[in-house]
């Protein structure tokens, strides 16, 4: 037997290894993504149930026409994330890590522009959004505005790591927004007032809190 002949099967055992390895791996940032996804869907349900305990049939229907804001621009937010993610495993794969970084702070900053243009033109016209959809609050729909501006940011964030395939850190982002919505949300209305902008002031919070995080 030849020398390459017998170092062939450790080869094959640790391509072998590598592979159990990567699939473990895979398999627990997977189930992490899925327990924060589970936890990010829990949390807007129980966000609509303390909202709707604290606020009183009235004050819901004003904060669910002002949340509808928010799901009207959801398919936005999730095509910056799907963009980010996308350039970021090319620019990762082409010239490394620091290529992809460049990239990610060059964009952070590009959209920290438009989340700042927009939540000041939100606070302009704040008026004639709350009449659009029939909210007595002043403030409601720029509030909402405000964290969905943030929420470029957060998105944008997100789309790094999953294109970096740092998914746990993924998870961890997801279910940061999630339990800190459901904790404003009952924090704020409990302390500040049962109020419409005081339950929409939990969504630019969490955005808030998870941009750090991130």
């Amino acid at each position: 037997m030849t020398a390459a002949n017998a170092a062939a099967p450790t080869l094959v055992t640790g391509a072998r290894a590598r592979i159990l390895r990567t699939r473990a791996r895979a398999a627990h940032a997977g189930i992490a993504v899925l327990a924060a996804t589970l936890v990010w869907h829990l949390s807007n349900f129980l966000f609509n149930s303390v909202s709707a305990r604290l606020l009183g049939p009235s004050g819901y229907s004003e904060l669910a026409a002002t949340m509808a804001v928010l799901y009207v621009a959801s398919p936005a937010l999730l095509s910056v994330q799907t963009m980010t993610s996308r350039t970021f495993t090319l620019l990762v794969a082409d010239g490394g890590r620091s290529a992809a970084g460049n990239y990610l702070r060059r964009t952070l900053r590009k959209l920290a522009l438009v989340a700042v243009g927009v939540g000041a033109i939100a606070f302009l016209v704040g008026d004639a959004g709350g009449r659009l959809l029939n909210v007595d609050s002043d403030h409601a729909v720029s509030i909402a505005v405000v964290g969905l501006s943030i929420s470029l940011l957060t998105h944008c964030q997100r789309g790094a790591l999953q294109g970096g395939e740092l998914l746990g850190r993924f998870a961890v982002s997801t279910a940061t927004e999630a339990v800190t919505k459901v904790v404003g949300a009952a924090v704020l209305l409990v302390v500040v007032g049962r109020t419409v902008d005081a339950a929409v002031a939990a969504v630019p919070l969490a955005a808030l809190c998870t941009l750090i995080v991130n």
